[in-house]
């Protein structure tokens, strides 16, 4: 995107105006941005305690202009993430990396900060330049759930392989669409609800797929029974969770539900909602579709049932039993976002 589109957005969240206006104290308030600069939302808070006039130099040595300045005006020497220059296209090239570099989050597992991130950035960043929103990403995201849903529904161990490669490459790729709202400022509650359908479509897709192809290979009629309700189990698992992030989280998304439990557990002398946040540490999303893609490598789909079916027991124990602690530890969670 142009750099004036993304600083617009930038200023818009940053509090501020396109239009200077002059101060109590008689100052002119103005930031003069030149157009090879993108700014950062960092440097609004620098703003917020720097009265102009003064001139903020980047380690860069690129300046800005707070104010009307002149040669005698201090320089105010700013953090390497407060704005970046983009004059040349190296420097457009360096920007592109450390914008796509900042867009992890602090959820983030140790698969996914090593493993699928590199991977996702890669996708991002050629999105990007494609002129492609994050919209297109999800749309690709979602097609890949699909793509890993029939894989499972077909019989044999060679599907049941790629099912487990589809479903890990959709792990990965899920990040794009959210790094490159984040990078052109576009984030909102419509695209992190977007995205978690499209997660939840996959989880779905996939897990109907496996049935059906377990079935079509054949299994007996306790196996049969034990599939039906885990799949009922999962599907009103997901929705419960929903509806909790619905009620209780200011965005759409499904991270909300992960920090809540952390947070509970943080709060709470359980020792149970204690080692129920150990058990979702250890297979938060990144992870599992890394050990579920070993897992298809095997050929039994037994094995992998077994794993879905002890994660989804252990959702609905927390969303059953400690129902009052995730309310309580959502409603932390938003008090301290509303004050930042």
């Amino acid at each position: 995107m142009r750099v004036r589109d993304r600083n617009e957005r930038v200023v818009a969240r940053g509090g501020a105006s396109l239009v200077g206006v002059t101060g109590a104290d008689g100052n002119d308030r103005t930031l003069i941005v030149p157009d090879d600069i993108v700014l950062e939302q960092s440097l609004f808070d620098v703003l917020r305690e720097l009265d102009p006039p003064h001139r903020l130099r980047a380690p860069d040595g690129a300046e800005l202009d707070w104010g009307a300045v002149s040669e005698e005006t201090p320089v105010h020497p700013l953090a390497e993430h407060d704005f970046l220059d983009v004059s040349d296209e190296p420097k457009r090239r360096q920007a592109e990396r450390i914008l796509l570099l900042r867009t992890g989050k602090s959820t983030d597992g140790s698969v996914s900060r090593r493993f699928n991130r590199p991977q996702s950035r890669f996708f991002s960043l050629w999105f990007l330049r494609a002129g492609l929103n994050a919209n297109a990403a999800s749309a690709i995201s979602l097609a890949t759930g699909l793509a890993c849903g029939f894989a499972a529904a077909q019989p044999g161990a060679f599907w049941l392989a790629v099912t487990g490669v589809l479903f890990q490459f959709a792990s990965m790729f899920d990040g794009v669409d959210g790094e490159m709202a984040r990078v052109t400022v576009r984030d909102s509650k419509l695209g992190a609800a977007i995205d978690s359908l499209a997660d939840n479509l996959t989880y779905l897709a996939t897990l109907v797929g496996f049935g059906i192809g377990w079935m079509r290979e054949g299994i007996t009629d306790v196996e049969a029974w034990s599939l039906v309700i885990v799949l009922v189990l999962v599907v009103l698992t997901l929705f419960l969770i929903l509806l909790f992030v619905r009620k209780y989280a200011p965005s759409a998304s499904f991270v909300f539900f992960d920090r809540s439990v952390r947070r509970a557990a943080r709060e709470s002398r359980s020792i149970s909602l204690r080692a129920i946040d150990v058990f979702f540490r250890a297979t938060r999303r990144d992870l599992l579709a890394l050990i579920l893609m070993f897992a298809s490598f095997l050929g039994s789909r037994f094995v992998i049932f077994c794993l879905v079916g002890l994660g989804v027991l252990v959702a609905d124990y927390l969303l059953l039993v400690h129902r009052r602690d995730l309310i309580h530890a959502a409603g932390l969670l938003r008090a301290e976002e509303q004050r930042a």
